[in-house]
């Protein structure tokens, strides 16, 4: 992983920003609970000693997104003009009291805001699979915006996922001889509130509540590269539970982390009075050496458990999909495809259907194909509140991939994905370049090959390695011709 950026030397050296912060000191400060310098102790086996430092600095000064800031942006800029219904500023007004006991929201100041401030809208939005609020500040609305900065292609992150859970507990299950006792998962509390960012980029987080203005001076929900600074700070948390504290095969996903256990003796947690798996014991000790905060009511283990939304089953090596969730997801597409009023979408919906459907691969791989026409028609795009046309294709392949979801039973098998060479009937090779493609069968000491015509109708490599794929498929269903009797 490359280190994480400090902020380039043209925000260094803004002027206007820079004298702001000189001159209100108190309105900026770095907040966050963690022992950046006992991480870092933890930390020095680690062999990219650059990423760790860049970390650890942030940790210390603050963070800086993977940004870039236009020339020509207006030093300040208010789009916060947004009204809320009573309950969402009811909310909002309760969560601006928290953040400020905190420390995470500055004094209240204003009414204006001072030079080089830009402040966006709030709002309140339901957490997943809750009745829950979360506050969230709107960092793509209007022009000039945070997210704007920073690129989509360069904020991406690659999560832990089902299918790798999957990998790790069919090893277990061969290693040992018999499925884990349990499963755990651990959430660290308030995840991404727990990071401060650079005092360069508090100054382009403003939240404005009731005519006063605020400084936000951590990490906030709804900005593009909250989530790479994040996982890079819980990968190294992770790696120090895997090599040093011992904890192998431990996955996470944002602020979930989980894994199994084997050892059927419980062990007592101090400051929860309770009893959980032991490695959770260890991961949430190593939590507390570092001072990373959690609570009790997210630290959950069974011997079947639901993680990231999937009901999770070791014992029958399964991962299900509760029907409502199915459903919910299948009525979403419906919608999104329905265009008797408008055949257009905003990107940001776009993108929001497509994480959405992505989550359900996890039970539903082999309906990848689905989304491409859905990713073609985005394809360079970067406007979120820009409408895109939905075309048959989209709709056509939205729709079978819905029907999928809404008649299949919602649960996949760990076991039926995984074969070891010797089980194969037949092994088949199959490559594609530029120039040409082919597949071939070493059992039967087979091949077949073709050239690309050098003006190809479709230049994506892609097409050819899936169209070699799909013909070594074709070829080894074909019935096997008669022997030959003369």
């Amino acid at each position: 992983a490359k280190p994480l950026p400090s902020p380039p030397v043209s925000e260094l050296i803004n002027p206007v920003a820079v004298q702001t912060i000189r001159l209100y000191p108190d309105l900026f400060k770095i907040v966050t609970p963690i022992n950046a310098d006992h991480l870092q102790e933890l930390l020095q086996p680690h062999p990219n000693q650059p990423f760790v430092e860049s970390v650890c600095r942030g940790l210390r000064e603050g963070f800086w997104p993977l940004t870039i800031v236009p020339i020509g942006t207006p030093d300040s800029f208010d789009y916060s003009a947004r009204p809320l219904d009573e309950d969402a500023l009811t909310f909002v007004q309760s969560q601006r009291d928290e953040e400020m006991a905190a420390d995470r929201f500055s004094r209240p100041f204003g009414p204006d805001l001072l030079p080089g401030m830009h402040s966006g809208p709030i709002g309140a939005v339901p957490k997943p699979h809750s009745s829950d609020l979360r506050l969230i500040t709107n960092q793509s609305a209007g022009p000039h915006t945070p997210n704007s900065f920073i690129s989509r292609d360069a904020a991406t992150v690659r999560y832990d996922n089902m299918q790798d859970f999957g990998k790790i507990l069919r090893h277990a299950h061969r290693r040992f001889g018999r499925p884990p006792t349990y499963l755990f998962k651990s959430d660290c509390s308030q995840a991404f509130r727990r990071i401060p960012m650079h005092f360069l980029w508090q100054i382009r987080q403003i939240i404005t509540i009731d005519g006063a203005r605020h400084i936000n001076r951590c990490l906030v929900f709804r900005n593009r590269g909250a989530p790479h600074i994040w996982c890079a700070f819980m990968s190294l948390v992770v790696w120090i539970a895997i090599k040093i504290k011992e904890i192998e095969d431990l996955l996470h996903y944002m602020d979930d982390a989980f894994r199994y256990e084997m050892d059927p003796q419980l062990e007592f947690y101090g400051p929860y009075n309770k009893s959980y798996p032991k490695k959770q014991v260890a991961l949430l000790r190593l939590w507390d050496d570092i001072s990373l905060p959690h609570d009790a009511k997210k630290q959950e283990f069974g011997q079947s458990l639901i993680i990231i939304g999937f009901h999770v089953d070791p014992r029958c090596m399964t991962i299900s999909i509760p029907q409502s969730a199915r459903q919910e997801l299948v009525d979403v597409i419906a919608a999104f495809i329905d265009s008797s009023a408008d055949c257009r979408r905003p990107l940001k919906k776009w993108q929001q259907l497509l994480g959405w459907a992505n989550w359900a691969l996890n039970v539903f791989p082999l309906l990848r194909p689905a989304l491409q026409s859905s990713y073609d028609k985005i394809a360079g795009k970067h406007i979120p509140d820009a409408k895109i046309y939905l075309n048959c294709s989209v709709i056509h392949d939205l729709e079978w991939l819905a029907a999928h979801v809404r008649l299949n039973h919602g649960l996949h098998y760990f076991r039926d994905v995984k074969w070891d060479y010797q089980d194969a009937d037949i092994i088949i090779f199959c490559d594609a370049s530029g120039v040409g493609l082919g597949f071939l069968i070493p059992k039967r000491r087979l091949g077949f090959a073709a050239n690309i015509p050098v003006n190809a109708l479709v230049p994506n490599i892609f097409f050819y390695e899936v169209m070699m794929i799909a013909s070594a498929v074709a070829w080894a269903g074909e019935p096997s011709p008669p022997p030959d009797a003369s």
